[in-house]
């Protein structure tokens, strides 16, 4: 329903704004898109489009399977700064990008067909799968965070980052992106958060009365309002200047964090959306429940966790009956 919704949507879209050039469509694109998202897309649709004016091209219709071949193969040969080419999964990440953008396009009429869809892309092992954290290491890692600052201020705020991205299993560009207004309070005085997720989505998040707590004592303790007010568009995690967190800062911090509990592997946020889905799979939640707080429209991605949690489960090696 929600993608009917959002067909729709940019349908009327399409008719209303009269879309005539690139650069009114990029942004109509990209803001669909989390703030910190949209950086990221900006700067691979920036070098697309410089790639495009090499080959003699002047705008984005004029890409075609060719094309799209031909930046797949620039993409393999380049050669980085450090001497190395670019990792597949970095290639396959900007493929996707404008893969995106052109099945975007299409939604709205500005393109006829997406042209990245029929181009074969590097194989990688997606190591990501097995980025999990055991509860021992959370525990770990939460008491690091509170060691992390110069004052109980950003230790609060340190702590209560890492507890969101536990629990919530939030996007680091959907918890850098969070609102004051985005906390609301439903009929049955349960807390809840709205999140723009991808695609301009949104969908609502509970929040655990333990978590709230620290919700609460962070934002008490820089003596602001901690009412709930659809018109207080502050950002929850702020910075020295009052501004709002990047996502670069809060990967520091987690690496950092990470790195004071004697964690080999480096840790990165996303780990946390990885062990927020299979602790609460593993746990008995009902599949399409982590679906709808993760932000998935695919029912693969929730079934790929739970393989993974269960992949050893009566596993035929534990068949084999000799004893050694």
């Amino acid at each position: 329903m929600n993608e009917l919704l959002v067909d729709c949507k940019f349908n009327n879209l399409s008719n209303k704004a009269k879309i005539d050039n690139d650069e009114k469509f990029i942004e109509i694109f990209l803001n669909q898109k989390a703030t910190t998202t949209q950086k990221i897309y900006r700067t691979t649709i920036t070098e697309y489009q410089v790639f495009l004016i090499s080959q003699g091209f002047l705008n984005l219709q004029q890409g075609d399977i060719v094309v799209a071949n031909n930046y797949k193969n620039i993409l393999i040969s380049h050669i980085q700064a450090s001497g190395k080419p670019l990792a597949n999964a970095t290639i396959v990440n900007r493929l996707n990008t404008i893969s995106s953008l052109y099945t975007f396009g299409q939604k709205v009429g500005y393109f006829e067909v997406n042209p990245f869809n029929v181009i074969s892309k590097p194989k990688y092992d997606n190591k990501n799968k097995n980025k999990f954290i055991t509860n021992d290491e959370v525990t770990y890692i939460l008491r690091a965070v509170k060691k992390i600052g110069n004052n109980d201020i950003i230790k609060k705020r340190n702590f209560l980052i890492v507890s969101m991205l536990l629990y919530t299993g939030l996007r680091i560009s959907e918890l850098c992106s969070i609102g004051w207004n985005d906390f609301f309070i439903d009929a049955k005085n349960r807390i809840g958060i709205r999140i723009k997720g991808k695609g301009g989505i949104f969908r609502s998040i509970k929040i655990r009365k333990e978590l709230w707590f620290y919700v609460a004592d962070y934002r008490g303790s820089m003596n602001m309002n901690v009412s709930f007010n659809n018109n207080d568009t502050s950002p929850l995690f702020l910075n020295y200047q009052g501004d709002a967190l990047t996502h670069w800062y809060i990967r520091k911090l987690i690496a950092q964090a990470g790195q004071m509990c004697g964690i080999e592997n480096t840790i990165t946020p996303h780990w946390f959306r990885h062990t927020s889905a299979s602790m609460a799979l593993a746990n008995g939640a009902d599949i399409k429940k982590v679906m709808t707080q993760f932000g998935w429209t695919n029912l693969r991605t929730p079934e790929r966790y739970l393989h993974d949690i269960t992949g050893f489960d009566e596993a035929a090696t534990d068949f084999i009956k000799i004893e050694i």
